[in-house]
């Protein structure tokens, strides 16, 4: 046995478990719970960290607080008694040992501890009329994100601050709208399912936001190089598949951009058409 693996070098029996289990399984195979005590027991000769006998259940346990407590998701059980290092796959992918799920399970549980300790006794009334609306708020953040997190495909191109700017808001005379053209750093053809790349061809994007409705549409039409155009001013393509986080993102954008003093310009005059960038 070398000098680092003798069992007094570690802090507790649950350490020296954790770290032959890991040490194991960094082959990325599959390992039964019977095979990993085998080779745990191996490894320390049998011996607990004070001399006492190592035992399965010390190292169940063990298993247990790394995956429970220390949410440790490079590692996953893969069926009932057998464990496995975590591949790319199995982090991206919808089951238990997925990222996907590791968030979800993080966003429910901070909800639920808002939501447990939302009547926050001791407080004056007034001080629940001021904290009441900030713990909706973040409640309301915190389903936007599970959404996004739930539905969104990641290995798709998503609009974001970083990539979309604001490039002028004007009035719809017509349907008392405000339209803004978007710049976008991003590939369309990954977003939209398009196919401009390696053309000279060109996409106008466009949101239109409703205050009446608080709608928000996202188009855009394509111009081609011989001609023949995707879509029209008069019947652009409607993006349907806008996500949570992308609507709010082009939404506070277009605030940053003078959106709120827009409305307010249409409120007192309906028939404005000014432009304002």
């Amino acid at each position: 046995m070398s000098q680092e693996n003798i069992p007094q070098n570690f802090p507790s029996n649950t350490k020296m478990a954790q770290h032959y289990f890991k040490e194991l399984l960094d082959d990325g195979r599959e390992h039964r719970f019977q095979e990993i005590c085998d080779y745990i027991f191996d490894r320390c000769d049998g011996r607990g960290v004070g001399g006492e006998r190592m035992t399965a259940e010390t190292v169940h346990s063990a298993i247990w607080y790394m995956f429970r407590h220390d949410r440790d998701f490079r590692y996953a059980q893969t069926r009932k008694g057998y464990y496995q290092k975590n591949n790319a796959e199995n982090l991206l992918g919808n089951g238990d040992s997925g990222l996907r799920q590791y968030s979800m399970r993080l966003l429910d549980e901070a909800k639920e501890k808002i939501r447990l300790h939302a009547a926050l006794p001791g407080l004056s009334d007034e001080e629940q009329a001021r904290i009441q609306p900030v713990l909706k708020r973040y409640l309301k953040a915190i389903e936007i994100a599970a959404e996004e997190i739930q539905t969104a495909d990641f290995s798709q191109v998503t609009m974001s601050a970083d990539n979309l700017e604001i490039n002028g808001l004007h009035m719809t005379e017509d349907n008392d709208c405000i339209t803004a053209h978007l710049q976008q750093q991003f590939d369309s053809d990954a977003r939209f399912g398009t196919e401009l790349y390696g053309t000279d061809g060109y996409m106008n994007l466009y949101a239109e936001y409703d205050p009446a409705d608080d709608r928000l549409e996202v188009f855009y039409i394509i111009y081609h190089v011989d001609g023949t155009d995707t879509g029209s001013p008069d019947d652009p393509v409607t993006v349907n598949d806008l996500t949570a986080a992308e609507k709010e993102t082009i939404l506070q954008l277009m605030r940053d951009a003078g959106l709120d003093e827009l409305i307010a310009e249409m409120n007192k005059d309906q028939d404005s058409g000014m432009i304002m960038t």
